[in-house]
């Protein structure tokens, strides 16, 4: 699996609003600070890479059948 890095300069363009448990939140939001991002970033980030990751490990079970 590969590794998750934190990257800047994601672009966005839909807006939505979503809730996170209070603990995610503040892990998020941390994450974010310390890697001089805004949340917004993060959280696209956080969801292109499991994306990612869910469509490699799909490929990988379809090879070993």
């Amino acid at each position: 699996m590969a590794i998750f890095r934190v990257e800047r300069g994601i672009d966005a363009y839909t807006s939505r609003s979503i809730r996170f448990p209070n603990a995610l939140f503040e892990e998020l939001a941390q994450l974010a600070q310390d890697n001089n991002i805004s949340m917004n970033t993060l959280v696209l980030q956080c969801c292109k890479y499991a994306l990612s990751s869910r469509k490699k490990e799909s490929q990988e079970e379809e090879e070993k059948k």
